[in-house]
């Protein structure tokens, strides 16, 4: 989640969550925030095994990515990320298992996708800092600054 706009990119993991996947992520990351022309330039993790192992490292070096950690036992460190499974949990996955059960994974990232992209264009956001604006009037207004 872009912290100042509050645009949100989600990937759909399976299974344990690794280094590996996480550095998937991050490129992910990278090439989805370039779409809406934001540069990443920096992340914010916990200290989670994924976000210290080797591959997660490497792939940040190559994306010339600073690495800030939170410090330990901090959630509040990185208190908008930390808010967003919430989100996610409540207005999409909870509504979309109620309506029937899902035959794949393919047809749930889908969902998903299409339900975050609702999210960033057109769903308010009524924050302090947001203050009822969408991610996309956020950025919008940022890049116009």
């Amino acid at each position: 989640m872009d912290v100042a706009t509050r645009w949100a990119v989600v990937r759909l993991i399976t299974g344990e969550k690794t280094d590996e996947a996480a550095a998937a992520f991050l490129r992910q990351l990278k090439h989805a925030l370039a779409a809406v022309r934001v540069e990443l330039t920096g992340i914010r993790t916990d200290r989670g095994p994924e976000f210290t192992g080797a591959a997660f490292k490497q792939a940040a070096a190559e994306l010339e990515l600073r690495h800030n950690l939170c410090p330990p036992r901090s959630p509040n460190h990185n208190a908008v990320v930390e808010r967003s499974p919430g989100t996610v949990l409540h207005e999409f996955y909870r509504p979309f298992f109620h309506r029937g059960y899902v035959e794949d994974l393919a047809t749930l990232d889908q969902a998903l996708q299409r339900w975050i992209g609702h999210d960033n264009r057109d769903r308010a956001n009524h924050g302090v800092y947001m203050k009822g604006a969408t991610p996309a009037a956020k950025l919008r207004t940022l890049r116009n600054r």
